[in-house]
């Protein structure tokens, strides 16, 4: 909703160069080595499983997901169970993708077509 309210939307990632330019410059700090997981250290991308569990897309375009960076167990791996509530991709503190529940507090990286 933010992103919309600046006439943009989520970030869509198309490879790992935007992915890693992405954590570099928005969520990379020095203290993230030392948990990866918190909000200070991640940030909200445009991918979802919202619609079909496990089939993630891109939001605004809707279109299937082809490059992936998930972390180690990710998405949602060491525990199915949890799939469901887990329905965003975030990146985190090293660069790599996580899935965690939509309602997270987090930060966000917007795009805009120009």
């Amino acid at each position: 909703m933010r992103c919309q309210n600046m006439c943009s939307y989520l970030v869509e990632i198309d490879d790992r160069e935007e992915s890693d330019w992405l954590f570099k410059t928005f969520v990379e700090k020095g203290s993230c080595s030392t948990n990866l997981y918190t909000s200070n250290c991640s940030a909200w991308t445009g991918g979802n499983d919202l619609v079909n569990e496990g089939h993630y897309v891109m939001d605004h375009s809707n279109t299937s997901i082809v490059f992936t960076n998930w972390h180690t167990g990710e998405p949602s791996l060491h525990d199915p169970s949890q799939a469901p509530g887990r329905d965003c991709i975030d990146i985190i503190g090293n660069g790599k993708w996580n899935d965690r529940p939509c309602s997270h507090n987090n930060k966000f990286i917007c795009e805009k077509i120009i």
